[in-house]
């Protein structure tokens, strides 16, 4: 069953099991006369702290952060079904974005979400799932609203099965009136604060109706109809008066879902009511169609869309930053699935290729066995140089950015050309390490060959011996490890060289300060510069067997995100709580141990990968153990 295909109309079955675990739903309060309002901020309900005891309940908590990040909310349930996005029908078919939330979990993802939080303890015993699910939220809930309202007797009754939200318009930036929500409906409002709906399945009307007029707190300025259904219109002023201007909300309810929003779209949302509407265009179908499988969030943006609706908006005087010709480039959509496996929640995306742009070419990383196993972090990206140079001149064939772009070119152009600095370029890897309790960090550029590599770490030597004749502080010293020279520059004080590293790439002073020595070295095709010598020295004593590449974390990690890929980013999340902890002050130490540490000591690492091909694709993974 499709998102066109699966209906409301008949209500909810009976014999269904009910989702023990649903989503906090925002307390709803409707905004003063000309105030816009913020789609994307959370209710009092989402941001208060939970108490110390909630940290017993980490795990529910975790989760909930980590599909909130991706913009879908938190929902977990116990029940499958097949998979679908049906909130995506009743969105007009000209959103910007939507996002929607399975709670019940369709196909694997019950059981994966139930192996996924059985890493973590009070989860082992999976017979008890349900109950501990629903004591979670119900801790969560009393602990953000002060004991004042929980999940199960609040939510749970009357929460169907999935939630949707899209954002229809943008505000408008700039002042004056903008068209009547509604033909024949109040006074046009004088402040357009942008468009949104939220598609609730609800289980009990009557129920849900009630929840919400108990958070409004006020009475709807009047009831009309559209589409066949009634609607309730909330007015800025609580006494119902049509003056003052403002932007109009409304709540109705058809079949078994609610709709809120501004009143503009909800009656666009009762216009397409089930039967189309975004899920039935084609962009919405092409990436439901690229991020497939059973999914418990959702999201897709109308990228091309989203950036016109943004130039529309900008003052009448400001120059559009992106003219005709490239704006036909951008990505019609981009589109984010949420999933869990076993051991890690996976976020998939992709966006459509662009015609006539030169493909990356998909690689593993062949740096990893190069940087040492103390790596506790980095930053990837392979054809670092061809990348850069392609952007620059994407930049200078471009109106809005054209004359920025020529003084970048102009000032690298002075320190020996953009081809000569940034052609030889292969690979690049920034890195943090860790030795003991200190870090270290720099930078590895993989060059075509050693001669190439000599080359250029020579170019940049002497861009630092002419600095140190200028009188700026800076000097130079060599030393010798491992049968490898190593050039370390004193920059001194940095203040004292602000002024020099201006003026070289043709502008202003820059505000720099500090003492700070950089090392490099040339190693084995690779260009290698650090913060101080620990770093380049680190990489100098990698052997194979020793290095990043080798590490379980980093393996499992990149195994689940992509090996081969055009860039990647990687974080040792267990080595650096384990230095956090380290820092930790005695006092706060004890209480972490207790409370904290047996939940966060099962994450393991963060790894992002984007693969070149139509369409673009990346992969965002979190491991746990």
């Amino acid at each position: 069953m499709d998102e066109q295909q699966r209906s409301y109309g008949g209500g909810a079955s009976e014999e269904q099991p009910q989702p023990p675990l649903r989503g906090s739903v925002e307390e709803i309060s409707l905004p003063p006369a000309g105030t816009p309002v913020d789609v994307g901020r959370p209710g009092p309900a989402l941001t208060a702290v939970p108490a110390r005891r909630g940290l017993r309940w980490a795990i529910a908590l975790l989760v909930t952060a980590l599909v909130l990040a991706v913009g879908a909310g938190a929902f977990l349930a116990l029940t499958g079904s097949a998979q679908t996005f049906a909130t995506a029908t009743y969105a007009p078919a000209d959103s910007l974005f939507y996002a929607g939330v399975r709670t019940d979990l369709p196909g694997d993802q019950r059981q994966n979400v139930m192996d996924f939080l059985a890493h973590f303890p009070g989860f082992a015993d999976q017979s008890t799932f349900d109950q501990k699910i629903d004591e979670s939220l119900d801790r969560l809930f009393k602990s953000a609203s002060g004991g004042a309202t929980d999940y199960t007797t609040t939510f749970k009754p009357w929460l169907g099965n999935e939630i949707g939200f899209a954002i229809t318009r943008l505000p408008r930036l700039s002042s004056g009136a903008t068209e009547s929500p509604s033909p024949g409906a109040l006074a046009p409002a004088a402040i357009d604060s942008g468009g949104f709906v939220a598609v609730v399945e609800v289980k009990d009307v009557a129920a849900a109706q009630a929840w919400f007029a108990s958070t409004v707190k006020q009475s709807p300025v009047r009831t009309e109809s559209h589409a066949g259904v009634s609607v309730n219109v909330y007015g800025p002023a609580a006494s119902g008066s049509a003056g003052g201007g403002g932007q109009l909300f409304a709540e109705a309810i058809t079949g078994q879902v609610m709709l809120v929003g501004d009143l503009t779209s909800v009656e666009a949302a009762l216009d397409a009511k089930g039967g189309g509407g975004l899920a039935a265009t084609s962009g919405y179908q092409a990436a439901r169609a690229t991020v497939s499988g059973d999914r418990v969030g959702w999201v897709y943006v109308a990228t091309k869309g989203y950036l016109d609706a943004v130039l529309a908006r900008l003052p009448s005087a400001a120059s559009p930053p992106i003219d005709a010709a490239t704006l036909q480039k951008i990505p019609a959509w981009m589109a984010l699935g949420l999933r869990f496996e076993s051991n890690a929640l996976v976020v998939d995306g992709a966006v459509p290729g662009v015609t006539g742009k030169t493909t990356a070419t998909n690689s593993v990383s062949q740096l990893a066995p190069k940087l040492p196993g103390s790596t506790v972090a980095v930053v990837e990206a392979h054809s670092l140089g061809s990348t850069l140079t392609a952007g620059l001149a994407a930049l200078r064939a471009q109106s809005g950015t054209s004359q920025g772009a020529q003084q970048l070119n102009d000032a690298l152009t002075r320190l020996g050309g953009v081809d000569s600095l940034l052609g030889w370029m292969g690979d690049a890897a920034l890195a943090v390490t860790r030795d003991g309790s200190g870090v270290a960090g720099g930078l590895v550029i993989s060059a075509p060959d050693a001669a190439t590599a000599d080359a250029k770490l020579t170019q940049l030597k002497n861009l630092f011996a002419l600095a140190s004749l200028g009188g700026s502080g800076v000097a130079t010293r060599e030393e010798t490890y491992v049968g490898t020279t190593i050039t370390v520059v004193d920059l001194g004080d940095l203040s004292n060289i602000g002024p020099l590293l201006g003026s070289s790439l043709g502008g202003a002073s820059l505000p720099v300060q500090g003492h700070v020595e950089l090392a490099m070295a040339q190693h084995d095709g690779l260009v290698v510069l650090g913060v101080g010598d620990g770093f380049v020295k680190a990489v100098l004593d990698t052997k194979a067997g020793s290095s990043l590449a080798d590490t379980a974390r980093y393996k499992a990690a990149l195994a689940a995100a992509g090996a081969s890929n055009t860039g990647q980013w990687y974080v040792d999340i267990a080595a650096a709580m384990d230095a956090v902890e380290g820092a930790m002050p005695a006092s706060a130490r004890s209480q972490y141990d207790k409370e904290t540490k047996p939940y966060v000591q099962h994450i393991q690492a963060f790894a992002a990968t984007g693969s070149a091909g139509d369409p673009v694709r990346f992969r965002i993974v979190l491991t746990v153990q």
